[in-house]
């Protein structure tokens, strides 16, 4: 139970009538039914506040949060008080915020209410959540119950990852370049082999695979697509000045979300993502997997002779290329006694095992005794005899 300013304010002015009272005897007469009165007033609030527990309080938040970003916090109360009831609401939050003031006065004259609030999380960590402290009064305010409600909890707080879908989305409608945040790269003659096709008038010769060609009697050209895989390493200086501050977040925090969004949106892209930090010397490193036949062989390295099962997990795989498939199916192939499981295929990674499988089975025949050699005396005469064919 705790007393309010509003009942030591009324002791106040009943002793002070009833001091008056020695020299003006009616008013001690007063000051005595005041005091009665203030009382009954006391023991009626008290009674009101206690003859039941009717008050419940959540705190309803995410359970992480986002580095330098606002992270909403609601909290909701019910009160089954048949009465108005004034209610103070304390959130003990974490020491790392330093906030003093974070008491919200209400007046609520409904079962059931909520409120929200946004923390701002400048350090990474884990923040440590108090309970929710529920201080209920009646209109007399003459006294005040305490109620504590919602237990303690832990929030971890991670690098900004609410920008993340922010960018993704810029990414991809191409509005980095329009604001100048980044010069998108161009290449000139991709290189990532994606299927092959009938030629078409205006193809570039040099993409017509031959091979194909001689095999089914008509023209064929290789599509190729936008060069995958590529290798984008953020790299991030640990030392002294990264330490100074900015509106309350270091400089190391920065760099750290800049280089998430940056890793995010390249995954996205399918490109390859890696991490090198350094101080007086280089610290962490974080190779960018390229998932290619090299790193295929690497695989065929770590499998032991002798063993009998091995399990694959794709889980962190968005993307592989097509000879890191064909490589892997050589593994398979040449290690036949093993039992080969794989687990967290997703649909891009499950697509380009498929392809190569299939093209595995299909039987390649190569006809080359009819073979003749044309000799054509520029590209025209060329184009037209494949057009023909």
């Amino acid at each position: 139970m705790f007393l309010r300013r509003r009942f030591y304010l009324l002791l106040l002015t009943v002793a002070l009538i009833t001091g008056a009272g020695f020299g003006f005897a009616p008013l001690y007469m007063v000051g005595r039914l005041l005091t009665l009165a203030l009382f009954l007033a006391t023991v009626t609030d008290i009674v009101l506040l206690w003859h039941k527990r009717a008050v419940t309080a959540e705190r309803h938040l995410s359970t992480r949060f986002s580095n330098g970003d606002d992270n909403p916090v609601t909290i909701s109360v019910e009160s089954t008080y048949p009465f108005p009831v004034r209610f103070e609401v304390i959130d003990e939050l974490p020491f790392q915020f330093q906030q003093r003031d974070n008491t919200s006065h209400i007046s609520s004259f409904t079962s059931q209410f909520s409120f929200k609030t946004s923390l701002r999380p400048t350090r990474r960590g884990i923040y440590s959540f108090g309970h929710v402290m529920v201080f209920a009064s009646t209109r007399l305010g003459l006294v005040e119950r305490r109620y504590r409600c919602a237990a303690p909890c832990d929030v971890s707080v991670y690098p900004s990852y609410q920008k993340l879908h922010q960018y993704e989305l810029m990414a991809i409608s191409r509005n980095l370049q329009e604001p100048g945040i980044k010069r998108i790269r161009r290449i000139g003659h991709n290189t990532e082999f994606e299927h092959i096709r009938d030629y078409l008038k205006g193809d570039d010769y040099r993409t017509i695979n031959w091979r194909t060609t001689a095999r089914l009697s008509r023209p064929m050209v290789n599509v190729y697509q936008d060069e995958r895989s590529q290798q984008v390493f953020s790299i991030v200086d640990k030392g002294r000045v990264m330490q100074q501050a900015f509106e309350g977040m270091t400089l190391l925090d920065y760099a750290i979300n800049a280089s998430l969004a940056l890793s995010y949106v390249a995954m996205r892209k399918e490109d390859r993502a890696g991490l090198i930090t350094f101080a007086d010397s280089v610290g962490t490193f974080v190779a960018a997997d390229l998932y290619t036949r090299s790193r295929a062989s690497e695989l065929r390295s770590c499998i032991s002779d002798n063993a009998d099962e091995v399990v694959l997990d794709f889980e962190q795989i968005g993307f592989m290329s097509r000879s890191f498939a064909d490589e892997l199916c050589n593994i398979m192939d040449d290690m036949n006694t093993v039992n080969f499981s794989f687990d967290n295929r997703n649909e891009d990674v499950e697509s380009m095992m498929t392809k190569v499988a299939e093209g595995r089975k299909r039987e390649r025949k190569r006809g080359v005794g009819n073979a003749k050699m044309y000799k054509f005396q520029d590209m025209e005469s060329l184009s037209d005899y494949l057009l023909a064919m």
